[in-house]
């Protein structure tokens, strides 16, 4: 083993100072480095939250507005369909008036009830989906042109999906001081007789046949 002599003792002890002063430098770069990435992942993942916060909060915004939107035009298209529904209505309930003064003692009663019938059965609104339906205060039905087979049969009992009795809350709807209401439930649309869907309809009492006359569409 080499032996160090007093020459070579202060070389020795630059490299060591050398060495240490090296190895420290290499460690506080290293902890800076490691520090820095830290931070910069931190802020990364930060300003990552704080982005993915603000697309849930404007997503949020957007989503509540729409819906506000949605809201607003389902109640105006609502009304509009009253308004619709409850017209045409009146128009055929005037037309049943009309002809059962005409007629009245002068054609049997069922010839009249057979012209106020024809008279309103190729009525036809709302782009061919809106029609006049006709039943009577005991749930009879009179006329429905969208299935003729019913006729002269009971849908008292008849309920939609929900278990609404459709027919009582129709007349349910004509039982007061104006004899005419609106009336909800669901039933099927012309393209899907598999499932049923909202509808509203309005009806009016025609008195000297105890009948109701409605009309309506789907929502």
């Amino acid at each position: 083993m080499p032996q160090i002599t007093v020459n070579a003792l202060p070389r020795y002890l630059l490299l060591g100072t050398v060495a240490i002063a090296v190895f420290l430098l290499a460690s506080v770069a290293t902890h800076f480095l490691y520090k820095n990435q830290s931070d910069g992942e931190a802020r990364l993942a930060t300003l990552e939250a704080e982005f993915l916060q603000k697309g849930r909060d404007q997503l949020s915004t957007e989503i509540k507005g729409a819906k506000d939107y949605i809201s607003y035009m389902v109640a105006q298209a609502e009304q509009v369909l009253k308004e619709q529904s409850r017209a045409e209505v009146l128009k055929a309930h005037s037309i049943a008036k009309t002809i059962y003064q005409r007629e009245h003692g002068h054609r049997p009663e069922t010839e009249i009830k057979d012209l106020i019938r024809a008279s309103l059965r190729d009525i036809r609104f709302f782009n061919g989906r809106g029609y006049i339906f006709i039943d009577d205060d005991k749930g009879l039905c009179i006329l429905l042109p969208t299935s003729p087979h019913i006729e002269g049969k009971s849908l008292y009992d008849n309920q939609d999906d929900t278990g609404h009795f459709i027919m009582r809350g129709l007349i349910e709807a004509v039982e007061n001081p104006m004899g005419e209401g609106f009336s909800r439930y669901r039933w099927y649309p012309p393209h899907d007789q598999q499932n049923m869907t909202d509808k509203i309809a309005f009806v009016k009492a025609f008195e000297p046949y105890n009948w109701i006359i409605g009309a309506g569409d789907y929502l």
